[in-house]
């Protein structure tokens, strides 16, 4: 069965039980996304970070074996489009080379930049600020040093182009850029922002710059 899109019916509506999630044998983590498309996207720079090569159409054969049997284990046989999966066998199109390297995500990466961006106020310099600027955006980048976070690179420079960064003058005015940002991206992922208070006594910025 050679598959280009999703064979879970409604699948761009509703979810599966567990969530669009694949654990690849090639790999020995799993990845997840908000849809089918976004989790295929994901499978993808993985394998590809690792040398490991694999086609859309053998990447979507996998993913709706293991798709189809989950939403059949979990009573929605009736959402299965791709016929009788008895006898079907899922496995890896290719096989992983002997050393993996571990891939870092947005969990990882993401509290030590966004630390560094709030404690370089108390540091600055205008250099320093545009080189973690700099290094952030290709970090989130996706194809950039590690897998990047593709939900959150368009949105990240959409926040550039209406605060562009490098127009920041002083300390003052790169603790508040950094906060707004901070919050922006947390809003934006359904995590929890702060007020400015809250932010000034984490990372201790002066009480007059408030």
């Amino acid at each position: 069965m050679a598959a280009s899109l999703c064979l879970i019916r409604n699948s761009e509506t509703y979810g599966i039980p567990g969530g669009w999630k694949l654990k690849h044998p090639a790999l020995d983590r799993e990845v997840a996304g908000r849809s089918p498309a976004d989790c295929i996207a994901e499978l993808t720079v993985f394998l590809r970070i690792n040398n490991i090569a694999a086609t859309q159409d053998q990447l979507w054969q996998f993913a709706n074996e293991t798709w189809g049997r989950i939403v059949i284990a979990g009573g929605q046989a009736d959402r299965w489009m791709g016929g009788d999966l008895t006898v079907a066998t899922v496995s890896a199109p290719l096989t992983a080379g002997p050393h993996l390297r571990r891939i870092l995500t947005p969990k990882d990466t993401g509290p030590s930049l966004w630390g560094t961006l709030h404690l370089i106020p108390l540091v600055w310099t205008r250099d320093r600020w545009i080189a973690h600027i700099d290094l952030m955006t290709a970090l989130i980048e996706p194809g950039g040093y590690e897998s990047g976070c593709r939900l959150c690179a368009g949105h990240w420079k959409s926040f550039q182009q209406s605060h562009p960064a490098g127009s920041i003058p002083d300390a003052k005015g790169a603790a508040y850029w950094s906060w707004m940002a901070h919050n922006s991206a947390s809003g934006h992922a359904g995590n929890k922002t702060w007020t400015w208070r809250e932010a000034a006594a984490k990372w201790g910025w002066p009480g007059e710059w408030e």
